[in-house]
C-alpha cells in the first residue's frame, strides 16, 4: 500500500532543502534588525553603551561590512522595514526624552 502512495502520488519538494544559515551580526549590540523583501539586505540597529545607530549591509556579498545609515544618538529606533523594492529602509523615531517600558 505505502509503495502506490510513493509512486502514484507526486512527491512535493521541500521549501529550504538547500538553504544555508549564517550569523547576521556577531557584536551582540543588535536590538531591532529587518531583511529586504529580496533577500539581498539587512537593516539593524546597534545599541553602544546607550547610543543607538541604523547600520544597512548587503547579505549577497562576501565580507560585505555596514554601513551605517543614522549615527549614533540617544533616540530610540522600532518597527524596522525595507521598502517593496528593498531601496529604503523606513523606522520610527523616538524622542531623546521617551523610555520603552
Amino acid at each position: 500500500m505505502f509503495r502506490l502512495y510513493e509512486v502514484f502520488l507526486p512527491t512535493h519538494k521541500r521549501p529550504f532543502h538547500v538553504s544555508r544559515m549564517s550569523r547576521i551580526n556577531t557584536n551582540g549590540k543588535s536590538t531591532d534588525a529587518a531583511i529586504s523583501a529580496d533577500g539581498r539586505y539587512v537593516a539593524d540597529v546597534i545599541d553602544d553603551l546607550g547610543k543607538r545607530s541604523l547600520h544597512v549591509r548587503q547579505i549577497q556579498v562576501a565580507k560585505s561590512g555596514d554601513v551605517e545609515i543614522v549615527p549614533p544618538s540617544e533616540a530610540f529606533y522600532s518597527g524596522l522595514t525595507f521598502s517593496n523594492d528593498g531601496d529604503y529602509v523606513y523606522y520610527l523615531l523616538f524622542a531623546e526624552c521617551w523610555t520603552p517600558t
